[in-house]
């Protein structure tokens, strides 16, 4: 409270600069006019016998309570930012697996260790799709000859892979396992070269899968 009416006490130039310095508009600081015994004259009690709270105390203290609600906004806003990035970061990032369907079989192709597609380092398998268990997934199809049905039976997967054109399946996988990767040409024809394995492994095992094939390739380059 002293400090309030340390302010009050200053004259409108003074509490105008420092209002200025404060950021807060200057009329809402000068004090009210008349005074403070007049206006207890006015309420009919002696200056010194009725205390009465100058307003412009009243509005130091409005804006006070104001700029204080502002500032833990402010905090609370950057604490939510803080905990959005440090769960995105404890977050595994999305795998994106790229399946073509080319000859009548599937060629899948995974980003090798410079994390991109399409360079020197991808590593490719054919009729085989490795997958990490308990992690999101993405599987882009595209065809570079003939309009292709996917089904992933066990999960429930099924789409289409078509010349030109990419169809993603997104899920993650619950179970490890050797699973059923099935396919047919939308005409009816059906191709048992177009049945393939989904493999699905622990992280650990699915790392060592990557490395060890990023050393050999022995999928024909589907690019």
């Amino acid at each position: 409270m002293s400090d309030i009416n340390q302010v009050t006490s200053k004259s409108p130039t003074q509490i105008s600069l420092l209002a200025d310095r404060h950021k807060v508009i200057p009329f809402l600081m000068e004090p009210a006019s008349p005074s403070m015994t007049g206006i207890r004259q006015q309420l009919g009690a002696p200056a010194r016998d009725r205390p009465i709270r100058c307003p412009g105390t009243v509005f130091f203290i409005a804006i006070g309570s104001v700029l204080a609600a502002c500032d833990q906004t402010e905090k609370d806003k950057s604490n939510e930012k803080f905990s959005a990035t440090v769960e995105s970061q404890q977050q595994p990032k999305i795998l994106l697996i790229k399946v073509t369907g080319q000859d009548f079989q599937w060629h899948s192709r995974y980003p090798g260790p410079d994390g991109r597609f399409d360079t020197d380092d991808d590593v490719l398998a054919a009729a085989e799709l490795h997958c990490p268990l308990d992690r999101q997934l993405e599987i882009e199809l595209n065809s570079k000859d003939y309009v292709y049905r996917f089904a992933l039976p066990e999960f429930g997967m099924e789409e289409i892979a078509v010349p030109d054109m990419t169809f993603t399946v997104r899920f993650i996988p619950d179970a490890a396992g050797i699973f059923e990767i099935t396919g047919d040409l939308i005409c009816g024809y059906a191709h048992d070269s177009l049945l393939g394995r989904l493999i699905i492994e622990p992280t650990g095992q699915f790392d060592t899968w990557i490395a060890q094939a990023s050393l050999n390739q022995p999928g024909p380059p589907n690019r």
